[in-house]
């Protein structure tokens, strides 16, 4: 039995005391293929992974009634972060509203009933 022989059984070949590894260029050809495979499934899993975050992203900004709750949600944090570092001027601002909003709706009575 040769060394090739022993390659083929054992993987291995003895040498002097010292094992010696030695690969075939099939079994070399095969870890080439392996390793391609191996590249290509973590190149089509990190596509997959942007393809999804970027339809996500796309449905996020495509979604009128849910960009409107991220604004409308925006809005009040800021109007209540705006109430608690300086509440006398929100409230100034909510009587303000509050007068037009019925200044609005007396002019509308008045002019249902002048007509």
């Amino acid at each position: 039995m040769g060394e090739s022989d022993l390659v083929r059984h054992h993987g291995t070949s003895r040498n002097h005391g010292a094992v010696v590894v030695t690969q075939s260029r099939s079994d070399a050809a095969r870890r080439a293929r392996n390793l391609t495979r191996l590249e290509a499934r973590e190149a089509t899993e990190q596509a997959r992974a942007d393809l999804v975050a970027t339809l996500n992203a796309l449905e996020d900004k495509l979604n009128v009634p849910k960009q409107v709750a991220k604004k409308a949600e925006a809005a009040k944090a800021k109007a209540r972060g705006f109430a608690e570092t300086q509440p006398a001027a929100a409230l100034g601002i909510v009587l303000g509203v509050a007068a037009l909003a019925i200044g609005g709706i007396t002019w509308a009575i008045v002019r249902a009933v002048r007509n």
